[in-house]
């Protein structure tokens, strides 16, 4: 029973919830349910390597959803991501902030001439490289990826 409703209800009653309350156990998996339908709606597609990541091409163009528990991130061509804002501020209530420069502990860099943003983790790696005291000059660390790769529409 929530807290505070003992001096309402006998302490053998059971209630029964219509509604998700912000801050129970529960509350967290169905708010994520209600965004794996939206975005199903949006049809926009789950990064198979990151899940917070989501995307569509649209009309030839990439945009791309950042979820982080609740908050997002929504980039790609300006109008295209005016259009794909407008199906999920229906669904949930949202606040703009505008272009970013950080993101749950992201760099965000624009080169709105080269159409590119770029995000990064300056603080976090260099708290890996103290805590791992990694030597800068020895071998070049392996990713999964090529260094400097894109996503593409082609990629499979």
């Amino acid at each position: 029973m929530p807290q505070r409703f003992e001096c309402f209800y006998p302490a053998h009653a059971l209630l029964l919830l219509l509604r998700t309350i912000y801050g129970l156990k529960q509350a967290a998996m169905q708010f994520w349910r209600e965004l794996q339908k939206a975005f199903k709606y949006m049809k926009f597609k789950r990064n198979k390597v990151d899940p917070c990541l989501r995307f569509s091409w649209i009309d030839g163009f990439l945009v791309v959803w950042i979820t982080w528990v609740d908050d997002y991130l929504n980039a790609g061509p300006p109008m295209l991501v005016e259009k794909s804002k407008t199906p999920m501020k229906s669904v949930f209530d949202c606040d703009e902030l505008g272009e970013m420069e950080e993101y749950v502990g992201c760099k965000v860099d624009y080169n709105k001439d080269l159409g590119k943003m770029k995000l990064t983790q300056p603080v976090l790696l260099q708290s890996y490289e103290d805590e791992s005291n990694l030597d800068k000059n020895g071998r070049v660390p392996r990713t999964p990826a090529k260094a400097g790769s894109v996503l593409s529409q082609d990629d499979k």
